[in-house]
């Protein structure tokens, strides 16, 4: 009888133990940015053609497939926003271009801390943060010329 009782009550302290650290993995990824209300989203009254460039980075170095995953995505995105009439991944008309580079730099320490996290079953828990470097550059001609 009292190893049934001591099987119980270990059992229900390792269900309390565990259930924290998968509380704690729920709030995995940070959303406080939130989405801009429509009516503060900036129009554009006259729009023109624009070539998209896009390229993914990893810690400053070229990152190919991640590129391709995404690009599809990005220039979706440049086309619902309404800024410009034409989204292309060539040349244009005008020569209007728009280069978008994102740059992932992660943490420096966070496959240690992952390691310990994943050592300890989640026990130890850990918060890993994932930095993104994110540079936009347009170029835009003038009337009658085209940019280089």
């Amino acid at each position: 009888m009292k190893f049934k009782t001591l099987a119980a009550a270990f059992a229900a302290m390792t269900l309390i133990a565990w259930s924290g650290a998968a509380h704690a993995a729920r709030f995995f990824v940070e959303n406080t940015l939130g989405d801009v209300p429509a009516d503060q989203v900036a129009t554009v009254t006259e729009t023109h053609p624009v070539q998209v460039l896009f390229e993914f980075r990893t810690s400053g170095a070229a990152n190919a497939r991640a590129t391709n995953f995404l690009a599809d995505k990005i220039l979706a995105h440049i086309r619902e926003s309404g800024f410009y009439s034409e989204v292309s991944t060539s040349p244009v008309e005008g020569g209007a271009i728009l280069s978008v580079i994102i740059d992932n730099v992660p943490q420096a320490d966070a496959a240690q801390r992952g390691f310990g996290t994943g050592l300890t079953f989640g026990l130890l828990g850990t918060a890993v943060a994932d930095y993104y470097n994110d540079h936009h550059d347009r170029q835009y001609a003038r009337a009658g010329e085209r940019n280089p």
